[in-house]
């Protein structure tokens, strides 16, 4: 069997309602674990929608959380690089760490 990769979603975007979640629930080896919104209740309603584990009210506690493996950046593409260099920096991981400005 292989292992599921545990996803973060970043915002309660209307891509990430009606494709990227939708899509990810139909995926065997995909599970929805964190959603983070500078909303809680937006995070809370997608994650009773979607069956997520864990809701955050920002985008550094999704960061911070060991158990995601990936995260889905529905954000508006001038913020797609600051988010995605945020979730790499906090990884921890010396090979990826040690290339980021």
């Amino acid at each position: 069997m292989t292992a599921k990769t545990r996803w973060g979603v970043l915002g309660a975007a209307g891509i990430a309602r009606k494709m990227f979640l939708p899509a990810a629930l139909r995926v065997p080896s995909a599970d929805v674990h964190a959603i983070a919104s500078r909303s809680i209740d937006k995070a809370q309603t997608l994650a009773d929608t979607f069956g997520a584990n864990t809701v955050y009210g920002s985008y550094e506690e999704l960061f911070a959380d060991p158990e995601v493996d990936a995260v889905y950046v529905p954000l508006p593409n001038a913020q797609h690089l600051e988010a995605v260099l945020q979730a790499l920096r906090a990884k921890n991981t010396c090979c990826v760490r040690s290339r980021l400005p």
